[in-house]
């Protein structure tokens, strides 16, 4: 009987905790690329991870128009006092810049510069695949290469006093 596994541990032990050498090393396992139904633990943690990181860099774009949404706002009750639905759009407002500010310095903070670059391109930009690889002269299969190692190294800094200690070294 052939085997589909990589390790030499046996097959619940992958399936169950991504014990093989695929999975270690943040590569799909064999049994999860043969089953188009189930995944090892590790190999689906991987892949909702991953959607994550994707929806984070994707709201960069969300509330940017949201901004230019709520600027525009602003300036149609630009004679009222501040209260009630002015105070409210402010926040809005601050809520979103700071959100845009955290995924710029998210993505600053990868160590190496085509990584950067990719992310920068498609989540910050919203450039097209395409028009990336024109832009750094690589394949498309190069470029999603990239993107995926990208992805793996993207970290998204939940508590502000680690991403601030992180924010001032980046800045030194």
């Amino acid at each position: 009987m052939e085997s589909n596994w990589e390790c030499n541990s046996n097959p619940p032990n992958c399936q169950a905790g991504g014990d093989c050498e695929k999975c270690s090393k943040n590569e799909e396992c064999n049994f999860c690329k043969n089953q188009s139904s189930r995944q090892c633990n590790t190999c689906e943690n991987r892949r909702k991870l991953g959607e994550l990181k994707k929806e984070r860099l994707r709201s960069y774009l969300e509330k940017k128009s949201m901004q230019e949404r709520i600027r525009a706002e602003l300036k149609e009750c630009q004679g009222e006092e501040r209260g009630g639905i002015r105070d409210r759009l402010e926040k809005q407002k601050e809520k979103c810049q700071e959100t845009c500010r955290n995924i710029i310095m998210e993505i600053e903070m990868l160590e190496n510069e085509e990584e950067k670059n990719v992310l920068f391109n498609r989540y910050i930009q919203g450039k097209k695949w395409e028009d990336i690889c024109v832009q750094l002269s690589v394949s498309w299969r190069k470029v999603h290469y990239i993107h995926k190692r990208a992805l793996a190294n993207y970290k998204i800094w939940n508590k502000k006093q680690k991403f601030q200690r992180k924010a001032k070294d980046f800045r030194t």
